[in-house]
């Protein structure tokens, strides 16, 4: 559920998707933990989550040559920081 809802914060609105049956050669169980990776392998993470999902997703939109949709924010507080206007450019 982390990744679904990374990339509705990465698009703006709420994905449509439903559970459904495993499919032949699902996990039963992912478990990803950064910091397993540190201690065993030296491998440090440079991005979180949303940055990940952010970056995915630019990269279809880019791609496939895709025009990005304006989000659907009902509430003035759901619109992320980066989104809002500035005020101080002009």
């Amino acid at each position: 559920m982390e990744v679904v809802k990374g990339f509705e914060r990465a698009i703006g609105k709420p994905l449509n998707w439903e559970y459904g049956p495993r499919r032949a050669g699902d996990g039963a169980r992912l478990i990803a933990n950064s910091e397993k990776a540190l201690a065993k392998l030296g491998w440090q993470k440079t991005k979180s989550l949303d940055q990940m999902c952010a970056d995915s997703y630019n990269f279809v939109l880019t791609r496939y040559n895709v025009k990005k949709t304006e989000p659907e924010a009902t509430e003035p507080e759901k619109v992320a920081e980066s989104e809002k206007p500035n005020e101080t450019a002009s």
